[in-house]
């Protein structure tokens, strides 16, 4: 009689690699948006036929041709603050990520920037 085979344990195939589980080939450079929502509306935008490669943790990844060049472009969300941040790009690097790496995000203030005034202006 045959041993019982051990279920998988989920285990990611980069051992290096924790919080992303990547199912496809990634690009050199990457964009990294915080919210996941915002990595597909950039995937759609920028990717000729974008390839989810990573759903683990809620860190969707995407990768594929770039329309403006046609060279091989990553959009990996990395969550919520720098130390998420931090992890999700060590992470790309130790899977072969290299050349560039952009944060991309909507920016957000409570001021109205309408009635900031130039220094110059400011001191007449």
């Amino acid at each position: 009689m045959s041993q019982p085979q051990p279920e998988p344990t989920g285990a990611p195939t980069h051992p290096q690699a924790i919080h992303l589980r990547p199912t496809a080939a990634l690009a050199e450079r990457v964009l990294l948006p915080g919210d996941p929502g915002r990595a597909l509306t950039l995937a759609q935008s920028l990717l000729v036929k974008p390839l989810m490669f990573n759903h683990h943790r809620g860190l969707w990844g995407y990768t594929g041709a770039a329309r403006s060049d046609g060279e091989p472009l990553t959009i990996q969300a990395t969550g919520m603050g720098g130390p998420s941040a931090a992890i999700i790009l060590t992470e790309l690097i130790a899977l072969g990520a290299r050349d560039t790496f952009a944060r991309t995000d909507e920016v957000r203030s409570f001021f109205d920037w309408t009635e900031v005034r130039a220094p110059s202006a400011v001191a007449q």
